[in-house]
C-alpha cells in the first residue's frame, strides 16, 4: 500500500473490533525463545513489525507456522538453533532488542545487533544490559553488536531500574523466568501490555507476582509448559478511534478492548465535551458539537494522564477546541515535529529543515570533590574582607586569583590503552560547590572534573513560544548510549585512583564526591551518582550541523539551505562536537566565515 485515501468530511459512526496489540505481542514473541513446547499465540495485528520479529525469530532457529489470516501463529523450537540477531533485521525494529534476554537465559550466548535509530528519540539499550548484567551476562560492543554469554544459568538478583524503561522491564522479566533463585525488579514500567506478558508467561508456568505499583518478583523455573493465548487488544488503536470519533462528531462503539486501560485518555476526552459509556470490553462513544480546549496536557509514564502514543492525535483533536490549549511532551524528545510546532504557534516558514535544533550535542562533566589541607578558592573567599583584598591585589599588581582561569590543569587521557587517541578530559579546578550556580563549600576542596571527550548522545532544543525573548527548551540527552556511560564512569575511577596516589594523597582530608558511601569499583553506582549531579562544560554544539545530508542545516560555505544571504558561524555547525575546548575551533570557524564573506564580496 503507497497511501491512504480519504475523502471527507464525515462521522465516525458504527462499531469496530479493536486489532491485537503491537506492542504486547512484540515481547511475548521474543519471549518464545525459552520454551521447549509449542506456543500458540492468537490474536496477533497485521502490522510490519510483526512479521519482522517472525523473521526474527525464524533466523533464530524457531519453527512458525500461520493460521486464520496470519492472526493466529504457532511456534515450535528447532534443534538447529542460531544465536546471530542480525542487523538486517534489528535495525528495522527497536523491539529486536528483546531477544537479547531470553538467548542469554536459554542459551547462554547471544550474537545480537544494537537497535537502528528511531524518529521519536533515543532508546537506549544502556538499561537493558545493566539489568541483564546483574543476572550474570557477560558481555562486549563489537562493530554495533552486542558478544554476550554468561557461565552457565543466569542467576537471581536484587535490579532497581535508574529510569522506568518499558523495553528494559520486559527483557529483565523474560530472561529471569529462567534464572536460578528469585529476582526483585523495581522501578519498573507497569503499561497493560508488561502485565499481558507476565499474564502469558504465568500461563505457561513461569512465576511471577508483582507486589507493588512498579516491583515484580519472579522466582526462576526450570522450563516452561505448551499453551495458546490470546494478546489483549490495542490501547493506541482504540484511542485513535475514540480521538476521531470526538473530532468528527460521530458515534462510535468499540469491542475487544478493557476500558480501565485508558482511562485517563477517557477522561480527558469527556473534559474535552465527549459522551462516553463505558461496558465490559466495550466503549460508545459520541462526538460533541463543540470541542473544549484543555490548558494543560502532559505525557507521562503509564497509568498516568496521556500516554505519549496518543499524544499526536489529540494535538490534532485540540487543534479545533475553543480556545487555547497546551501539550507537553515529556518521554521523547523529538515527537513534536518542528514545522508542525511552529505552524501551531503560528510563525511562518521560510524553509523547512528538519535538522534545525538537532544533533545538540555537549560535553557533560562528572565533578568528583576532594577536601584538602592546602588553600583553595573556597577558604580565600570564605568573606567580603577577603574578597576585598583580592579585588585589591588585582588592582594594584594584576596579579592573584582574579587572573586565574577556571581551570587551572588539563589533561588527556585514555580510559583503555588500545585506544589511539585520548577519549577523557581532566580540568582540574582549584574550588568546589554542590552545584555551579551555588556558592562554594565553606571548606577547601578542589574538583577534578572529567568529561567525556567524544559523546555519541546527542539531543535537541526547540521553541518554547513564538516570542523570541522566551528561552529555549534544551534537552541534552546526556548519558543516553552504553559507550557514554561506560567511558565517563572509567575516568571517574581514573580520577579517584589518581587522587589515592602520593603526593597528593598527603594533602587530601577526605573525598566529599562521590564519597564512600561510593564504592570505586562499583560501576552502577558511580553511575547513579554522575546521573545525580554531573552538569555541563558549556560546550553545546551542532544544532545547525555542516553538511550535504538531509539532516544538515548549513552548506559547507556556512550558507543557510533555502535562504539567501545567511550563513551561521559559530560551534552550532559543527557536525560532530570536537575532542576539547571549542573555543579554539569556534575562532576557526568564524576567522573562515570572513573569509567566505571576504571572497563573495
Amino acid at each position: 500500500m503507497d497511501k491512504f485515501l480519504i475523502k471527507g468530511p464525515c462521522k465516525i459512526k458504527g462499531q469496530v473490533s479493536i486489532s491485537g496489540s503491537k506492542n504486547a505481542a512484540l515481547p511475548i514473541l521474543a519471549s518464545t525463545i525459552l520454551f521447549d513446547k509449542t506456543v500458540i499465540i492468537e490474536n496477533l495485528p497485521r502490522v510490519k513489525d510483526i512479521d519482522t520479529m517472525l523473521k526474527l525469530l525464524k533466523s533464530l532457529g524457531s519453527k512458525i507456522e500461520f493460521f486464520q489470516n496470519k492472526k493466529t501463529v504457532k511456534i515450535t523450537k528447532s534443534n538447529k538453533r542460531q544465536i546471530l540477531a542480525s542487523y538486517s533485521l534489528v535495525k528495522t525494529m527497536r523491539a529486536g532488542i528483546l531477544v537479547l534476554g531470553p538467548m542469554i537465559a536459554k542459551y547462554n550466548k547471544s550474537i545480537t545487533s544494537l537497535p537502528g535509530g528511531c524518529l521519536i528519540g533515543a532508546r537506549p539499550v544502556n538499561y537493558h544490559l545493566n539489568a541483564l548484567k546483574k543476572l550474570g551476562m557477560k558481555y562486549e560492543i563489537k562493530k554495533g553488536y552486542i558478544h554476550a554469554f554468561s557461565k552457565g544459568k543466569l542467576r537471581g538478583a536484587d535490579i532497581k531500574f535508574s529510569k522506568i524503561s518499558v523495553g528494559a522491564t520486559e527483557n529483565s522479566i523474560i530472561a529471569a523466568c529462567l534464572a536460578k533463585g528469585k529476582t526483585i525488579l523495581k522501578n519498573c514500567a507497569i503499561e497493560p501490555e508488561i502485565k499481558d506478558l507476565t499474564n502469558f508467561l504465568n500461563s505457561a508456568g513461569a512465576n511471577i507476582k508483582w507486589i507493588g505499583k512498579r516491583t515484580v518478583k519472579i522466582i526462576g523455573v526450570d522450563s516452561l509448559k505448551e499453551i495458546k493465548y490470546s494478546v489483549m487488544g490495542d490501547r493506541i488503536e482504540t484511542g485513535t478511534f475514540c480521538v476521531a470519533a470526538t473530532l468528527s462528531k460521530g458515534d462510535l462503539l468499540i469491542q475487544n478492548f478493557d476500558p480501565k486501560l485508558i482511562q485517563s485518555e477517557l477522561n480527558l476526552l469527556k473534559k474535552i465535551g465527549a459522551k462516553i459509556n463505558i461496558f465490559k470490553n466495550k466503549i460508545h462513544i459520541k462526538g460533541p458539537k463543540k470541542i473544549k480546549n484543555i490548558n494543560s496536557i502532559e505525557t507521562k509514564e503509564y497509568p498516568s494522564c496521556l500516554s505519549t502514543d496518543l499524544q499526536a492525535q489529540f494535538m490534532v483533536l485540540l487543534c479545533l477546541a475553543s480556545g487555547r490549549s497546551s501539550i507537553t511532551e515529556n518521554i521523547f524528545e523529538n515527537r513534536f515535529m518542528h514545522v508542525a510546532e511552529l505552524q501551531r504557534l503560528g510563525i511562518e516558514v521560510k524553509s523547512n529543515l528538519k535538522g534545525v535544533g538537532e544533533n545538540l550535542q555537549d560535553h557533560l562533566q562528572a565533578r568528583p570533590i576532594f577536601k584538602t589541607d592546602l588553600s583553595t578558592i573556597n577558604v580565600e573567599t570564605s568573606n567580603y574582607f577577603k574578597q576585598a583584598l583580592i579585588g585589591l591585589q588585582y588592582i594594584l599588581t594584576q596579579r592573584g586569583p582574579m587572573t586565574m582561569a577556571a581551570s587551572l590543569g588539563t589533561a588527556f587521557l585514555k580510559t583503555e590503552p588500545h585506544l589511539e587517541t585520548p577519549d577523557i578530559q581532566f580540568h582540574i579546578q582549584p574550588f568546589s560547590a554542590d552545584m555551579p550556580s551555588k556558592l562554594t563549600h565553606n571548606f577547601s576542596a578542589f574538583t577534578a572534573s572529567v568529561l567525556q571527550l567524544r559523546p555519541e548522545s546527542a539531543g535537541h532544543l526547540k521553541l518554547r513560544s513564538p516570542n523570541y525573548m522566551d528561552s529555549p527548551e534544551i534537552h541534552p540527552n546526556y548519558l543516553s548510549t552504553d559507550t557514554d556511560c561506560k567511558t565517563i564512569v572509567k575516568g571517574v575511577k581514573i580520577a579517584r585512583k589518581i587522587a589515592d596516589c602520593q603526593p597528593l594523597k598527603s594533602h587530601l582530608t577526605g573525598e566529599y564526591s562521590p564519597g564512600p558511601e561510593v564504592a570505586i569499583n562499583d560501576d552502577d553506582a558511580t553511575l547513579d551518582w554522575i546521573r545525580r549531579t554531573a552538569v555541563t562544560i558549556y560546550h553545546p554544539t551542532g544544532t545547525c550541523k555542516m553538511g550535504t545530508d538531509e539532516m544538515a542545516v548549513v552548506t559547507p560555505n556556512l550558507k543557510v539551505k533555502g535562504i539567501e544571504g545567511l550563513r551561521v558561524a559559530d560551534a552550532s555547525i559543527m557536525p560532530r562536537i570536537t575532542s576539547g575546548n571549542t573555543n579554539a575551533p569556534a575562532i576557526m570557524i568564524g576567522e573562515k566565515a570572513s573569509d567566505l564573506i571576504l571572497k563573495e564580496a
